[in-house]
């Protein structure tokens, strides 16, 4: 026999595992918010290491951090860990494609 405060509800277990199609416009919407007020207002080096880069992640500037509550309050984690490491592979072929440029 089964004891009702051992099951999770229903609505918890789908919320972690899938979105309806209005839920991920929202977090794509936050997302971009987010994304872009890194690239303005973080002191983003051209010879910073993944890790740094990723550091702007769980330490964003003050101006960024209602936005990124927003955006990690509206994806799934996995989702978040995917675009955020997308964030930053793309930053860093900027920044290679940038320095390739120059003389």
């Amino acid at each position: 026999q089964m004891r009702m405060g051992t099951l999770k509800p229903l609505l918890v277990v789908n919320r972690q595992t899938s979105m309806n199609q209005e839920e991920r416009a929202k977090c794509h919407e936050r997302r971009d918010r987010f994304f872009q007020c890194l690239q303005q207002h973080a002191t983003l080096s051209r010879t910073a290491s993944a890790k740094e880069d990723s550091a702007l992640f769980t330490d964003p500037p003050s101006a960024c951090k209602e936005l990124q509550k927003l955006y990690e309050e509206s994806c799934l984690r996995s989702w978040r860990r995917h675009f955020n490491e997308k964030w930053i592979l793309d930053r860093r072929m900027r920044t290679m494609e940038v320095s390739s440029s120059r003389p």
